[in-house]
Parts: structure tokens; C-alpha cells; sequence
């Protein structure tokens, strides 16, 4: 699945000229020149008014928001208006609209002087959100969009990045370091175990962060028929899939794609299937289901891999994980994996990509 950043820039008439072009063209650098770049795209918006804003986190839909312009502190991020001069956008209002897409964005970078009152507000809602204190100059400001964007590409994790480009601008001699600050209380996100079937999914989530696989994988199966009431079956039929509560769906997809930094989850499966000419009407395709299996590697020259096959490891091809479908197959030993029941989850609408 590919991870969308979306740099907002904005430097209206009568402000201070910022180098925002030598920004955005670093961020660009850092994600091409990455080991992981394919796993990464880059959307830009200019001239930021305060209705793109709201548009282009509709019609991009990123997991990543990275603002570079001008703050003000309590008088809020300077945008433009629609002569070009600045308006302000104060802090609880963009906390309301990224309140909005706290299922979707991950985090949320304010390279923006003073933008700690905004960090603070959006926190709420977004579970990383990074801010400055006070004001940053504009070296200060690329050295840590680089540095943290290149800890990004490499696969590293928010909180990582985050200090890799306090460091980019500590190696540059530019004493600023102290400048970016970054909150993590992430409302919507602290209750990123919620469920509205009472499951504890502490267990899952302690299993994954360990990165140990394969008992994470036997906790999902446990965890959906506990939700389901099909313990005794062992397996998952289309109406169990039909009638699986969103909420619920969306933290097992959740934790599996955090403690994988990307790789697994439902939604990659998803990703991949539709790449794979597979269509979301609940249907088995033939077709789109060899070209994804093998993308996947739950089959090898045709044929389905057994239970004992599978790559319980963190360098597994995308999407490899989780293969709880296998309550029916692999794990009780029949010819076929319950195509159907995946094909069901895949169409529904709630599970995006």
C-alpha cells in the first residue's frame, strides 16, 4: 500500500520569503533516494488557501499532512486568501477539520514558527502531530524535513524520524535543534483499541509490537470468532464477514498495519487484490485471485502453501499477513481457503484503502 504525503505550502504577499520550493524539493529527494520509495507518493498543494485545506485532504486522502509556511502562535497558520494575503486559521478550527480524518492520517508536521498552540489542538484528534516551539529559520526548517523524511524512507517509525531530523539540524552546526516538539496524545487514536464488542485486544497488540507473528495471527482468528460466536466452527463464513462490526474490523487493520510499519493488514490485502484486476462486488475472480496470491505468496506455482509454509517474519512479501482465513483451510486441512469469505471482506466499504 502506498503511504501519500501531502505538503501544504504557503507564503502570501507581505510575509517573509521563505525557501519553500527548496523544502518541498528535499522532502521529494529524501523519499526518491529511499530504499523503501516505492511504497511512497508525494502530493503538493501551493498558495494554500483555507478551502484547500479541506479539499485536498478529501480528494488526497494522506496518511501524512506536512504544512511548511508561517504560524503566528495563538493567532493561528497563515494561509492565503483569495487576494493572496494572509488569513489565519486558528487552532481549534483546524483541529475540528482534522478531526474529521482521524481514521486516516497518521501524522501531522506544522514546519511553521510558533505552531506548537496548533500541535497541541490537532494532538487531540491525530496521534503524531509535530509543531515548533518557536520560531525556526528556514535551514533549520528543510535540515528537519530532510532528516526526518529520509528516517521515513528507510522504514523507520514517526517518533524515530522525529529525532533523526532533530539531528539533521544539530549535524549542521545550527543550534535550533530544540525547536521542533512533537505531542502524541492522539484522541481519537489513545482509544485505538476500542471495540464495540468489549474485546481486550491488549494481548494482539503486545504480540505484534514484539513482532511475533505467527501467535498475532492465531490471536486475529481467535479474536473474530469470539466476535463472530463461531468458536466452536473454527472458521468464518460470508455472513459472519457481512455482519463483522466495523469498528472492530478497523482496530484488527489498524494494529496489524502500525506494528508492520505499512507492510500487513487488510487493507494492503485489499490494495493488492485490486491491483490485481479484482473487483469489489463480492465475488471470487479466478483470475485476480492467482495474480494476488502470488503477489502475496500464499501460493507458489499454483499451488497453496500449507499453514506451515507461511512467512511468520517481518521481511514476508506485503500482504503476506495476517492469513486468519485459514480457520477453514490451511489450519483444519481442507483443499480451499474460504475464497468467498475474503472476497466479501475485501467489498466492503468500511474497510478502506
Amino acid at each position: 500500500m502506498t503511504r501519500k504525503i501531502l505538503v501544504l505550502a504557503a507564503n502570501p504577499k507581505k510575509t517573509s520569503s521563505l525557501r519553500l520550493d527548496e523544502e518541498i524539493r528535499e522532502i521529494d529527494k529524501s523519499l526518491r533516494l529511499s530504499r523503501n520509495r516505492e511504497q511512497f507518493s508525494l502530493e503538493k498543494q501551493l498558495a494554500v488557501k483555507i478551502e484547500d485545506l479541506r479539499r485536498s485532504l478529501l480528494d488526497e486522502e494522506p496518511h501524512f499532512v506536512h504544512f511548511c509556511g508561517h504560524g503566528a502562535g495563538d493567532d493561528g497558520l497563515v494561509v492565503e486568501d483569495i487576494t493572496g494575503k494572509p488569513q489565519f486559521v486558528k487552532a481549534e478550527a483546524l483541529a475540528n477539520l482534522f478531526k474529521l480524518f482521524s481514521n486516516q492520517i497518521d501524522c501531522v508536521i506544522l514546519n511553521a514558527c510558533y505552531s506548537e498552540v496548533q500541535a497541541q489542538a490537532i494532538s487531540q484528534h491525530i496521534k503524531y502531530v509535530i509543531g515548533m516551539k518557536q520560531a525556526i529559520g528556514d535551514r533549520a526548517a528543510i535540515q528537519f524535513a530532510t532528516g526526518f523524511y529520509d528516517a521515513i524512507g528507510a522504514g523507520r517509525g514517526i517518533e524515530d524520524a522525529f529525532e533523526f531530523g532533530k539531528n539533521a539540524i544539530e549535524l549542521q552546526g545550527i543550534s535550533e535543534e530544540l525547536t521542533p516538539i512533537i505531542r502524541k496524545n492522539g484522541g481519537s487514536h489513545d482509544n485505538e483499541l476500542k471495540s464495540e464488542r468489549q474485546i481486550d485486544y491488549r494481548k494482539l497488540q503486545s504480540l505484534l509490537s514484539a513482532k511475533k507473528w505467527k501467535e498475532a495471527d492465531e490471536e486475529t482468528l481467535a479474536i473474530m470468532l469470539q466476535i463472530a460466536e463461531r468458536d466452536k466452527e473454527g472458521w468464518l463464513d460470508v455472513e459472519d464477514i457481512q455482519a463483522f462490526p466495523s469498528v472492530d474490523l478497523s482496530t484488527l487493520n489498524q494494529l496489524w498495519f502500525k506494528y508492520s510499519n505499512g507492510k500487513f493488514g487488510f487493507t494492503i490485502q485489499k490494495r493488492l487484490y485490486i491491483d490485481s484486476g479484482g473487483k469489489l462486488d463480492g465475488l471470487y475472480h479466478p483470475e485476480a485471485w492467482k495474480e494476488f496470491s502470488a503477489k502475496v505468496e500464499w501460493s507458489i506455482d499454483n499451488h497453496w502453501i500449507s499453514y506451515r509454509q507461511v512467512g511468520f517474519y517481518t521481511s514476508a512479501p506485503n500482504g503476506h499477513l495476517p492469513v486468519w482465513w485459514g480457520g477453514r483451510g490451511w489450519r483444519l486441512g481442507c483443499a480451499e481457503i474460504d475464497l468467498d469469505s475474503i472476497c466479501v471482506l475485501f467489498s466492503r466499504r468500511d474497510l478502506l484503502v
